[in-house]
């Protein structure tokens, strides 16, 4: 019992230490995104020709797989602080809609192109970004997924943030709005 106890101590570090070794969250990372585009290209396989499933399966990918709060939170920009709890509740519900038929709409394009995982590199203190290529006829797509505690928070294309260019867009929708929040929503609601 002493020896089990003994190794017990010896080895648990060691695999505490692997779970912060940047290479292993790094690997983690990739095999996370990996296994989401293998997902997503078996739901898109199986609903060619039913576009609710398809909006059904995407919306499942996407709460589990992304962080929306986190998202939702930083699309909104400095507004967030200034809006109030029923408008974040309200915005939040607007916003994961949002994501899934743009994101289920963007991916009924998708035409048997391959995608493969490429590489991670850290980005600050708690995020990877995994590199990933969707390779079709032409030029392959550039493709990296910022990840945080095993979400996804940003999805780049071809070196485009998606949540940068959504923050921008809604910046601009509350300033021709006056300022106000509700100008937001009201857009969201359309």
């Amino acid at each position: 019992m002493k020896l089990f106890l003994l190794a017990f101590l010896v080895i648990m570090p060691s695999f505490a230490m692997a779970n912060l070794d940047p290479a292993v969250q790094g690997k983690q990372a990739e095999n996370f995104v990996r296994q989401l585009g293998e997902e997503a290209i078996a739901i898109l396989e199986n609903t060619k020709d039913d576009p609710v499933a398809r909006r059904s399966q995407f919306k499942r990918i996407l709460n589990d797989s992304f962080d929306m709060d986190t998202i939702a939170r930083f699309s909104m920009g400095r507004y967030w602080a200034i809006a109030t709890d029923a408008e974040k509740k309200t915005y939040k519900k607007l916003f994961r809609t949002m994501i899934i038929d743009v994101y289920s709409n963007r991916f009924a394009e998708y035409n048997n192109q391959g995608f493969e995982v490429v590489g991670n590199k850290p980005a600050g203190r708690k995020d990877f970004v995994v590199n990933s290529l969707i390779k079709g006829s032409g030029q392959p797509i550039k493709v990296d997924w910022r990840i945080r505690k095993g979400k996804v928070i940003d999805v780049i294309v071809e070196g485009v943030s998606m949540s940068v260019t959504q923050r921008s867009e809604f910046a601009s929708v509350i300033q021709r709005g006056g300022g106000e929040v509700a100008s937001l929503i009201d857009h969201l609601q359309k």
